[in-house]
């Protein structure tokens, strides 16, 4: 019969499910591509006449959907089970919803990039370093070498790593917050559209020239 209860509640719900999707989408995306080349199994795909571009993008592909159904499916959960006693903004939910997917396919974009320059184990540590930490880690290389040289050299390359609190809108909406407003919310789409086409460019030209 708490509200604040109520809302505690319903803000753990959801970033527990914003949690466990990530965490599906960066063991998959991580695992997909060296999988399938230590098996061999990669080997009478790309036979056909399958481009390694359009391979990638379907094993991305594959991933990012995996996420976006376990979020959906976590969510509802949430919203169904959980009491609440205290206003929400419906366009704060779909604003959140939608960054949340946005979210998603930057971690499969990323996770399949790691996958192809590191081990697997190493790239899940580092891309869930930066999923789950990546704010508090960009705040520490934003502090250090205050008004010199150095600090303008860590801000200029924190710029160019996708900080996934961004994205994160769960707390913004159960604490009762409107929505955001639409130059906002564009740009922080625009932001997640830039990372993830990178990362995708950037897994192709890898792929292409690595010899299986």
């Amino acid at each position: 019969d708490n509200p604040a209860t109520g809302t505690f509640l319903y803000n753990l719900g959801l970033t527990l499910s914003w949690i466990f999707a990530h965490v599906l989408v960066l063991l998959m995306s991580v695992n997909q591509v060296p999988g399938v080349i230590e098996s061999r199994a990669i080997y009478p795909i790309l036979a056909r006449p399958v481009e390694r571009g359009t391979y990638l993008m379907g094993k991305s592909g594959a991933s990012t959907l995996c996420g976006w159904g376990a979020y959906a499916v976590f969510a509802l959960l949430v919203l169904l089970v959980t009491p609440r006693m205290e206003p929400y903004s419906t366009g704060m939910l779909i604003q959140m919803a939608v960054l949340n997917f946005a979210s998603l396919s930057v971690t499969a974009a990323l996770g399949q990039l790691v996958s192809l320059v590191l081990p697997r184990a190493m790239g899940a540590l580092l891309l869930g370093g930066i999923v789950f930490l990546g704010t508090y880690f960009f705040g520490i290389l934003r502090s250090l070498g205050e008004d010199t040289w150095v600090n303008e050299v860590l801000r200029w390359f924190v710029l160019y790593l996708p900080d996934f609190s961004k994205w994160n809108m769960t707390t913004r909406y159960t604490d009762g917050i409107e929505a955001l407003s639409m130059g906002t919310f564009l740009g922080l789409l625009a932001y997640a559209l830039v990372m993830g086409i990178g990362a995708t460019l950037l897994s192709h030209r890898l792929f292409k020239r690595r010899l299986l």
